[in-house]
């Protein structure tokens, strides 16, 4: 576990790490406009991605991206959960395709309809997702921890 200031030092950290400038990461279309953003002031080039109504739909994408980044248990900004078939979908891709992804959990403290669905990084088998998290919703948002 990495401890950062935040979310968006996690996207940097991960920039810095693992891809190289002028890679590609699938990016939720829409998403999450400030980490869009911190892709593209590191040369990432983000593909968008658009969604369905089980999430991310990544099924015609016309490149092998090196990371996709998803939101998949509380999409911002449209608040859809990503079902469990489509995460499955989502693992066997990306490892089919050699391909990181990103969780940020953003918001999944908070789930008022149904039991919560397993994380993907709980469900990998093959160790390809950094799950990313912060505690800025259940302790104070002026504090600006997260994790990776």
């Amino acid at each position: 576990m990495i401890i950062t200031s935040g979310s968006q030092q996690g996207i940097s950290l991960i920039c810095r790490v693992l891809l190289e400038k002028g890679s590609t990461v699938g990016f939720e279309d829409p998403g999450y406009v400030d980490a869009q953003n911190i892709f593209r002031s590191n040369n990432i080039h983000t593909l968008p991605i658009p969604l369905d109504e089980e999430g991310i739909n990544f099924k015609n994408i016309p490149e092998k991206p090196e990371l996709i980044y998803v939101t998949p248990s509380h999409h911002y900004p449209l608040g859809i959960t990503m079902s469990l078939n489509r995460r499955l979908e989502l693992l066997d891709y990306a490892n089919s395709i050699g391909s990181w992804i990103l969780e940020d959990d953003y918001d999944s403290e908070y789930r008022y309809n149904g039991l919560p669905l397993s994380a993907l990084q709980g469900l990998d088998n093959s160790n390809s997702v950094i799950y990313m998290g912060t505690f800025s919703k259940v302790m104070f948002p002026g504090i600006r921890l997260g994790y990776l």
